[in-house]
Protein backbone atom coordinates (compact mmCIF):
# COMPACT_ATOMS: atom_id res chain seq x y z
CA UNK A 1 0.00 0.00 0.00
CA UNK A 2 2.80 2.33 0.87
CA UNK A 3 4.35 2.04 -2.57
CA UNK A 4 0.82 2.62 -4.30
CA UNK A 5 0.57 5.64 -2.24
CA UNK A 6 4.06 6.86 -3.27
CA UNK A 7 3.77 6.25 -6.62
CA UNK A 8 0.42 8.50 -6.56
CA UNK A 9 1.81 11.17 -5.12
CA UNK A 10 4.48 12.18 -8.07
CA UNK A 11 3.62 14.67 -10.07
CA UNK A 12 4.19 14.14 -14.30
CA UNK A 13 6.39 15.30 -16.63
CA UNK A 14 5.41 16.72 -19.68
CA UNK A 15 6.56 17.99 -23.11
CA UNK A 16 7.69 21.28 -23.59
CA UNK A 17 10.46 23.66 -23.35
CA UNK A 18 12.60 26.58 -21.78
CA UNK A 19 13.76 29.18 -23.06
CA UNK A 20 17.13 30.35 -21.72
CA UNK A 21 18.17 34.09 -21.12
CA UNK A 22 20.79 33.86 -24.11
CA UNK A 23 17.76 32.78 -26.65
CA UNK A 24 18.70 29.45 -26.94
CA UNK A 25 15.66 26.62 -26.61
CA UNK A 26 15.67 23.47 -24.68
CA UNK A 27 13.20 21.17 -25.91
CA UNK A 28 12.26 18.03 -22.80
CA UNK A 29 9.94 17.39 -20.03
CA UNK A 30 8.63 19.90 -17.28
CA UNK A 31 6.88 18.75 -14.00
CA UNK A 32 3.81 19.62 -13.77
CA UNK A 33 3.08 21.70 -10.50
CA UNK A 34 0.23 23.92 -9.06
CA UNK A 35 0.76 27.71 -10.74
CA UNK A 36 1.70 29.00 -6.81
CA UNK A 37 4.45 26.53 -7.38
CA UNK A 38 5.98 27.61 -10.57
CA UNK A 39 6.07 31.32 -9.43
CA UNK A 40 9.93 31.12 -8.85
CA UNK A 41 10.98 27.83 -10.28
CA UNK A 42 10.48 25.26 -13.06
CA UNK A 43 12.02 21.64 -12.93
CA UNK A 44 12.99 20.57 -16.75
CA UNK A 45 14.33 17.37 -17.81
CA UNK A 46 15.42 15.71 -20.96
CA UNK A 47 13.21 12.30 -20.30
CA UNK A 48 9.66 11.87 -19.45
CA UNK A 49 10.56 10.02 -16.03
CA UNK A 50 12.52 13.10 -14.60
CA UNK A 51 15.50 11.76 -14.24
CA UNK A 52 18.39 14.22 -14.32
CA UNK A 53 16.32 16.79 -13.72
CA UNK A 54 17.47 20.72 -13.21
CA UNK A 55 15.78 23.44 -11.46
CA UNK A 56 15.35 26.77 -13.24
CA UNK A 57 14.50 29.71 -11.05
CA UNK A 58 13.14 32.79 -12.52
CA UNK A 59 16.11 34.41 -12.91
CA UNK A 60 17.71 31.49 -14.89
CA UNK A 61 15.49 31.75 -18.46
CA UNK A 62 13.53 33.43 -19.92
CA UNK A 63 10.46 31.58 -19.86
CA UNK A 64 8.98 28.09 -20.03
CA UNK A 65 6.06 26.31 -21.92
CA UNK A 66 3.68 23.19 -21.29
CA UNK A 67 2.98 21.66 -24.88
CA UNK A 68 -0.66 22.13 -25.38
CA UNK A 69 -0.78 24.09 -22.27
CA UNK A 70 0.31 27.63 -20.54
CA UNK A 71 3.22 29.63 -21.24
CA UNK A 72 4.92 31.13 -18.49
CA UNK A 73 7.66 34.83 -18.93
CA UNK A 74 10.11 35.32 -16.33
CA UNK A 75 8.17 39.15 -15.56
CA UNK A 76 10.83 41.86 -13.70
CA UNK A 77 8.32 43.92 -10.98
CA UNK A 78 7.67 45.87 -7.71
CA UNK A 79 5.41 43.43 -5.57
CA UNK A 80 3.10 44.66 -3.29
CA UNK A 81 4.92 44.97 -0.57
CA UNK A 82 7.26 47.99 -3.34
CA UNK A 83 10.10 45.19 -3.18
CA UNK A 84 12.12 44.23 -6.54
CA UNK A 85 10.43 40.33 -7.95
CA UNK A 86 10.99 38.01 -10.79
CA UNK A 87 8.51 35.82 -10.87
CA UNK A 88 7.19 33.36 -13.32
CA UNK A 89 3.12 34.54 -14.74
CA UNK A 90 1.02 33.11 -16.72
CA UNK A 91 0.86 34.72 -20.29
CA UNK A 92 -2.99 35.50 -21.05
CA UNK A 93 -3.41 38.11 -23.77
CA UNK A 94 -1.49 39.56 -26.15
CA UNK A 95 -1.84 42.89 -27.39
CA UNK A 96 -0.91 46.47 -26.58
CA UNK A 97 -1.12 45.49 -23.76
CA UNK A 98 -0.10 41.92 -22.83
CA UNK A 99 -1.89 40.15 -19.37
CA UNK A 100 -0.34 38.39 -17.31
CA UNK A 101 -1.44 36.07 -14.26
CA UNK A 102 0.56 34.53 -10.78
CA UNK A 103 -0.38 32.97 -7.75
CA UNK A 104 0.83 33.99 -4.39
CA UNK A 105 0.36 32.64 -0.95
CA UNK A 106 -3.32 31.76 -2.44
CA UNK A 107 -3.64 35.20 -3.63
CA UNK A 108 -4.50 36.13 -8.08
CA UNK A 109 -2.58 38.88 -9.14
CA UNK A 110 -1.88 39.92 -12.73
CA UNK A 111 0.35 41.86 -14.62
CA UNK A 112 0.47 44.46 -17.89
CA UNK A 113 3.13 45.10 -19.90
CA UNK A 114 3.61 47.92 -22.34
CA UNK A 115 6.65 47.68 -23.72
CA UNK A 116 9.20 49.01 -20.62
CA UNK A 117 6.31 49.75 -18.57
CA UNK A 118 4.56 46.89 -15.91
CA UNK A 119 1.77 47.45 -14.06
CA UNK A 120 0.98 45.19 -11.41
CA UNK A 121 -2.44 44.83 -10.06
CA UNK A 122 -4.36 42.92 -7.30
CA UNK A 123 -7.33 42.90 -5.34
CA UNK A 124 -8.33 44.11 -1.88
CA UNK A 125 -7.33 42.00 1.26
CA UNK A 126 -9.35 42.17 3.94
CA UNK A 127 -8.86 40.86 7.30
CA UNK A 128 -11.43 38.44 9.27
CA UNK A 129 -12.25 41.88 11.03
CA UNK A 130 -13.16 43.71 8.47
CA UNK A 131 -10.11 45.71 8.28
CA UNK A 132 -8.40 46.40 5.14
CA UNK A 133 -4.92 44.07 4.88
CA UNK A 134 -3.96 45.33 1.09
CA UNK A 135 -6.15 47.89 -0.50
CA UNK A 136 -6.35 47.01 -3.83
CA UNK A 137 -5.34 48.59 -7.26
CA UNK A 138 -6.64 47.38 -10.12
CA UNK A 139 -9.50 50.09 -10.98
CA UNK A 140 -7.21 52.99 -10.56
CA UNK A 141 -4.69 51.49 -12.85
CA UNK A 142 -7.39 50.35 -15.21
CA UNK A 143 -8.53 54.13 -14.80
CA UNK A 144 -5.21 55.30 -15.59
CA UNK A 145 -4.86 53.09 -18.48
CA UNK A 146 -8.05 54.18 -20.31
CA UNK A 147 -7.59 57.71 -19.24
CA UNK A 148 -7.79 58.38 -23.23
CA UNK A 149 -10.48 56.32 -23.79
CA UNK A 150 -13.22 57.70 -21.74
CA UNK A 151 -15.63 54.99 -23.48
CA UNK A 152 -14.03 52.72 -21.51
CA UNK A 153 -13.84 54.23 -18.35
CA UNK A 154 -16.91 53.98 -17.16
CA UNK A 155 -17.21 50.19 -17.01
CA UNK A 156 -14.07 50.21 -14.82
CA UNK A 157 -16.55 50.53 -11.33
CA UNK A 158 -18.29 47.36 -12.82
CA UNK A 159 -14.96 45.52 -13.87
CA UNK A 160 -14.58 42.39 -11.73
CA UNK A 161 -11.21 41.07 -10.39
CA UNK A 162 -11.19 38.37 -13.10
CA UNK A 163 -9.52 37.14 -16.49
CA UNK A 164 -12.34 37.17 -18.40
CA UNK A 165 -13.10 40.78 -17.44
CA UNK A 166 -9.56 41.65 -17.88
CA UNK A 167 -8.95 40.37 -21.09
CA UNK A 168 -12.48 41.70 -22.32
CA UNK A 169 -11.32 45.00 -21.06
CA UNK A 170 -7.69 45.16 -22.36
CA UNK A 171 -9.56 43.73 -25.78
CA UNK A 172 -11.62 46.78 -25.64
Amino acid sequence: FFCLTETFSQTDFVKGYVILNNNDTLNGYLKQNTEGDLLKAVVFSNNENGSSAKEYASTDIKAFYFNGGNFFESIHLTDVDNLPAVYFAKYILKGYYNLYSFRKKDSLYFIIKHEDTTYLLYNDAILSSGEYDTKGNYQNQFLFLSRNCSNLSYQIPQLRFSEKDFVGFLSK
